[in-house]
């Protein structure tokens, strides 16, 4: 009863023990192995072991170090065995986290490198806008100067009718011009055999250049006229300006009005002319068709000088308000076109600053990734430690072995001390030598031999025999006798 109750202290130490130094099982596989552990207990026959011993007097504590090394080999075989399986599988997961942690390596360069593309390609964008940005106010300010430097008193439909009579009053220049350089002048004009005149390309450059006075004539008049009077309001010299031009044309229309009187008068004499040459033969004494009035001379010379007077004039008034309008119409056109540049630039911009959002949340995501895996990388040394404690444990089960084996041989020496000088050579030889009673020290798997069977006789086991002993007063015999009959209790029965 008491080797039983060491037993059962022994297994509830082996059982809390795992507990404490190893991560427990499963409660299936832990049963699983407490019943095969006990399975192989129960081939000892401790209850007729502890009899034999009794009977001899064996001191049990060796039988008893057997069975507390036999059930720490186990437990070591357990330990090694879960300390292998969770290095195996800590390994496992080492490589697996090491693969996916490169490959995670591998995915956020990428995604950094797209992101950092994504930020030049951002940073483009807005130089490109700032300075389109900058052309917009550029644009803006250019017409705020136009408004505010160049003050005319026309609009642009009145500008526009001056330019018109412009080119009207350089038309009319141009014709008086050829007419007075071809026919009068005779300068690059010949007549055909039909008496028409023909003018030369001399005659043409000739007028178009006595017509272009009024383009030369036109920033003498914004210098000296326009601008001294839209600057500083200068009034004295525009009016002066204003009465000397009157004052020519009144003069160049009371010219035209006396040519005109003189032609008519001209007309009348004529015609009286041609009524006494019915009546005399004798030619009139008035002045003939061909002899020039100084009234014409002088109304076609102001004319051409006052027509160019009148272009310049009107350029100088229509082409500063037209070129104005131009430009700020320019301007606002081309602020327009800039402003869509802004913002197709701000559109593509966004569209990089929303791809740049989504590439720095795949970055995070695999930075959470990598960090999460943190805790399977970090096993390394876990599993370092559980490869030393794996070979504290091959150590310890090594020495377990030496002390069980110790135990064994100790236990035999006691029960062989015990039989000295009773037993036969014979029996020695056949029973004990033949066959141990621990079969395979080696294994964690120690039994009482079995009857063994197939070729060779079936021999009785020791403790069968000293059962018999038991049942026939063994004892008394021994006491009175001082010998015993083996051949009664022969093993081999």
């Amino acid at each position: 009863m008491e080797l039983e109750n060491k037993d059962s202290k022994g297994e509830e130490n082996l059982q809390e023990q795992p507990q404490k130094n190893q991560i427990a099982p499963s409660n299936h596989s832990f049963e699983k192995e407490e019943e095969a552990a006990n399975k192989d207990l129960h081939s000892f026959k401790l209850y007729e072991h502890g009899i034999t011993n009794g009977i001899l007097e064996v001191p049990p504590e060796t039988f008893e170090q057997f069975i507390t090394y036999y059930y720490e080999e186990i437990n070591r075989d357990q330990r090694i065995a879960r300390t292998t399986d969770e290095i195996a599988d800590l390994s496992n997961k080492y490589k697996d986290a090491r693969a996916k942690r490169l490959e995670l390596v591998k995915k956020q360069l990428d995604r950094r490198a797209d992101h950092g593309i994504l930020i030049l390609e951002a940073n483009e964008k807005e130089n490109k806008i700032k300075f389109w940005q900058q052309k917009v106010v550029t644009a803006k300010g250019i017409i705020e100067d136009l408004k505010q430097s160049v003050k005319t008193d026309y609009t642009l439909f009145a500008a526009i009718i001056f330019f018109l009579f412009a080119l009207l009053f350089i038309a009319a220049d141009y014709g008086i011009a050829l007419n007075i350089v071809a026919t009068n002048l005779q300068i690059g004009a010949t007549t055909d055999s039909l008496g028409n005149p023909v003018f030369s390309p001399i005659a043409y450059l000739f007028a178009f250049a006595i017509a272009g006075l009024a383009i030369v004539l036109k920033p003498a008049f914004d210098r000296l006229v326009e601008k001294p009077y839209q600057k500083n309001g200068s009034k004295k010299v525009f009016a002066i300006f204003i009465l000397i031009s009157s004052g020519l044309v009144l003069s160049m229309l009371v010219a035209f009005g006396k040519f005109r009187e003189e032609l008519i008068s001209m007309g009348l004499q004529i015609g009286e002319v041609s009524t006494d040459i019915a009546d005399s033969s004798t030619a009139p004494t008035s002045r003939t068709p061909q002899e020039t009035s100084g009234f014409a001379e002088y109304a076609i010379v102001s004319s051409t000088f006052l027509f160019a007077i009148a272009g310049a004039i009107c350029l100088g008034i229509s082409i500063p308000v037209i070129f104005k309008n131009y430009r700020i119409a320019w301007n606002n056109f081309r602020q327009k076109r800039w402003n869509y540049r802004v913002f197709k630039l701000n559109k593509e911009k966004l569209e990089i600053d929303s791809k740049s959002v989504k590439a720095e949340i795949d970055i995070k995501m695999v930075e959470d990734e990598i960090a999460d895996l943190q805790e399977e990388l970090g096993v390394k040394e876990l599993i370092k430690d559980k490869k030393e404690l794996l070979e504290v444990f091959i150590a310890s089960k090594m020495q377990k072995l030496i002390e069980k084996s110790k135990a064994v041989y100790q236990d035999g020496y006691y029960r062989g001390s015990k039989l000295a000088g009773k037993v036969t050579e014979e029996w020695l030889n056949e029973s004990v030598m033949s066959k141990t009673q621990y079969s395979n020290l080696g294994s964690s798997k120690v039994a009482l031999p079995a009857t063994t069977t197939g070729g060779s006789l079936s021999r009785t086991r020791p403790f069968i025999a000293l059962r018999r002993m038991i049942s026939q007063d063994f004892k008394n015999k021994v006491n009175k006798e001082g010998n015993i009959n083996f051949e009664y209790y022969d093993f081999d029965k």
